[in-house]
């Protein structure tokens, strides 16, 4: 968990990587969105995937939608920040 929170840490503020931490180790899905251009969005999805979570970028999603015919929530994480 303390991993979790450090690699959200580099992204978000303490108290936004502490309550994502938390949707994360319940298995809910994150999607991953933000400005075109170097922000993260790559990185961070494919580490929290490293780490067994569910994380997601749109385009990963694309016409998935609608599958199924089950309630699901998610949360989305946007990064518009470039690095420089």
């Amino acid at each position: 968990m303390q991993e979790l929170k450090a690699l959200l840490g580099r992204y978000l503020p303490a108290a936004t990587a502490e309550c994502l931490s938390a949707v994360l180790n319940k298995g809910i899905p994150i999607q991953i969105t933000g400005r075109q251009g170097a922000t993260g969005k790559t990185t961070l999805c494919a580490a929290l995937k490293a780490l067994g979570y569910n994380a997601y970028e749109p385009w990963e999603l694309e016409g998935k939608e609608n599958e199924g015919n089950s309630n699901e929530a998610h949360v989305t994480i946007t990064l518009n920040a470039l690095i420089n």
